[in-house]
């Protein structure tokens, strides 16, 4: 249950410590196990990664196959076995154009039952980092060589149905048999309402998406709530009392000295002035006299509010670009706590240290919520307002320090099913997380201002000779 604090809640409980992500494996000291190095970095064979987004407008498919993949799809003629020049990149583009951009001969993508013809862009060719070659005793720079291309598929809207089809499947070199099976192309899909990996093979090639029904997109969707109504502040403004105290005074000594009829225009010029400047300093001076907060949340309510707000955080990287990510990362975290998220998960996601690997959350599920205490809060310094801030609560002069605001504190037990994607193949993982968070009211709605983690273990059941390899980071982080 619980507990109601009228006079306000201890902000002491709450420790700022990083959000639990997605992570590189490491060892007990901090650096990579050999074996965990092997499973992070890029494979010594073909791949291709398939990267299938859903947008409002339409649907895009980025591509980033490795020479490996490609030689063993199209007839390349190229000088050097594993590098392209630029003279070659043209050549290049057509082949890759005919395979996958071609709805005459094999369409790679159908929307809504149709094939319609794509936008290509430019390809990209990657800088390798030669250090990895030793990863790739068999292909050498043709296996760390990518290309990167961008179909773009335009809609009216979002679609009711998008197919992936794919075609290619050349043998899985990094297989021990005789006779190596089909290698197994991974898509990474990102939609409304849906975010997965999803494995297409020469004996199931195709996959089909449905969009989903609004009901669930609103709830995947990114919706902070509503900012809460303003405190009630009732002021009583010092200048014109004391202007028109003055004038009264004035008036009244030119009346003892002077008489009506001597002085009652002199005191009808005072009072008149005296009005007048009273009006114009009638804003002036503001001292708060009253002061009554928005209401409390119930606990029910409590709970509604911060399950969008933590599910937020992780949804927020979903986005493209970093001003995006950013904006979205803010309209869930207030203060000294939104810079150091952003750095911390991203980091996490991005592992640009680790041959590109991309992080994704798949879902995030609440499994207990307890609200441990609701009323006034003083936020950190970084994320309070400034006293005498204008607005509907004062203007400009209101002189007050009171810079509570209504918050809770809430104990959460979550899961996360993350996918770590990169290279051409994908991993899962599942774990589970208890912390506290710090939740508070603000100008522009509610925002949480402290977490703590408080604990975290992995529930996916790996076997166990990855259970050795990737451990559970101290920090907080769960390792692919």
């Amino acid at each position: 249950m619980a507990g109601i604090a009228m006079a306000g809640i201890a902000m002491a409980g709450i420790e700022s410590r990083p959000l639990p992500a997605l992570g590189g494996a490491t060892s007990g000291d901090g650096r990579s196990s050999p074996v965990a190095e092997a499973l992070r970095h890029p494979q010594d064979g073909p791949h291709c990664e398939v990267v299938m987004r859903i947008r409002e407008s339409g649907v895009e498919v980025r591509l980033s196959p490795n020479l490996v993949f490609i030689d063993a799809v199209v007839d390349f003629a190229r000088e050097a076995p594993g590098d392209i020049a630029p003279s070659e990149v043209w050549a290049l583009r057509d082949l890759l154009a005919e395979r996958f951009a071609s709805p005459g001969s094999f369409p790679l993508i159908s929307i809504d039952g149709l094939t319609p013809s794509p936008t290509m862009s430019e390809i990209l060719v990657n800088d390798p980092d030669p250090d990895l070659l030793s990863l790739f005793p068999l292909n050498g720079m043709r296996g760390l060589r990518k290309i990167a291309f961008t179909l773009d598929y335009p809609t009216d809207g979002v679609p009711e149905e998008v197919a992936i089809r794919w075609r290619d499947f050349p043998p899985n070199e990094l297989s021990l048999l005789d006779e190596p099976p089909p290698l197994i192309i991974t898509v990474e899909l990102l939609a409304p309402g849906e975010r997965d990996l999803i494995e297409l093979s020469e004996r199931e090639p195709e996959f089909t998406w449905h969009r989903p029904p609004p009901d669930e997109v609103d709830a995947a969707a990114l919706a902070a709530p509503a900012a809460p109504p303003p405190p009630t502040v009732r002021t009583l403004a010092l200048l014109p009392i004391l202007v028109v105290a003055a004038g009264a005074l004035l008036a009244a000594t030119l009346l003892q000295r002077r008489g009506w009829r001597r002085g009652g225009l002199a005191v009808g010029s005072v009072l008149a002035a005296s009005a007048g400047l009273a009006w114009l300093g009638r804003d002036a001076w503001l001292v708060e006299i009253a002061r009554e907060e928005a209401p409390l949340p119930t606990v029910s309510e409590a709970a509604a509010i911060f399950t969008p707000l933590q599910r937020g955080i992780y949804r927020a990287f979903d986005l493209d670009g970093e001003e995006e990510v950013y904006d979205a990362l803010a309209a869930c975290v207030d203060g000294p706590l939104l810079p150091r998220i952003y750095r911390s998960v991203r980091r996490s996601l991005i592992m640009e240290e680790e041959g590109g690997a991309v992080g994704r959350v798949i879902e995030v599920r609440p499994l207990e919520i307890e609200i441990e205490s609701i009323g006034l809060i003083e936020p950190p310094d970084e994320a309070a307002p400034e006293a005498g801030a204008g607005g509907e609560d004062g203007g400009a002069n209101l002189e007050t320090h009171d810079r509570r605001r209504v918050g809770f504190t809430v104990r959460c037990l979550w899961e996360v099913d993350g996918a770590v994607y990169h290279w051409g193949h994908g991993h899962f993982r599942t774990n589970e997380y208890e912390g506290r968070y710090l939740v508070i009211a603000t100008d522009q709605g509610w925002r949480i201002a402290g977490d703590e983690l408080l604990s975290q273990r992995r529930v996916d059941e790996p076997p166990v000779e990855l259970e050795e390899i990737a451990p559970v980071a101290e920090d907080g982080t769960f390792e692919i």
